[in-house]
């Protein structure tokens, strides 16, 4: 199940018992175990020097908000979804900069990764030019 109703703890009350509705990104079951999801975007300028910073800081939140719904014993997964951009007078140097990007998202440490950067892409997002280049996609989850 995809974005389906939960109950929440609230994160901003000083007591922890208050519940609030709220959603989850993702439910599944793999054999005997169960497992929730929260997903977070992200998409960094592959340029950055920052870019395992703002991952980290992603995952932070997915995590967060992981930990504020009734699991029921399934097991809690945070998750990031990484479009990273790169400026169209940099293409050049795409395959140093896909090799950083590629460094940092293997130093979450403790995380399932994943990503694609396929040789040929357009500069077009939903049909119209962009002076970005978007080059791929990767996908980092925790168990939390």
């Amino acid at each position: 199940m995809e974005e389906y109703s939960v109950t929440k703890s609230n994160p901003d009350s000083k007591k922890r018992k208050t519940l609030i509705s709220g959603r989850n990104d993702l439910y599944f079951k793999i054999g005997r175990a169960n497992f929730i999801l929260e997903a977070k975007q992200y998409w960094p300028n592959l340029r950055s020097k920052g870019v395992l910073i703002g991952l980290n800081k992603a995952l932070k939140a997915a995590k967060k908000d992981v930990r504020t719904m009734k699991a029921d014993g399934a097991r809690r997964l945070a998750a990031v979804f990484v479009a990273g951009r790169i400026p169209e007078n940099f293409k050049d140097d795409s395959e140093e900069i896909l090799k950083s990007m590629i460094d940092a998202l293997n130093s979450a440490s403790g995380a399932a990764r994943a990503w694609i950067f396929p040789e040929n892409t357009d500069k077009l997002i939903d049909g119209k030019k962009t002076r970005k280049w978007y080059p791929g996609a990767a996908l980092v989850i925790k168990e939390v």
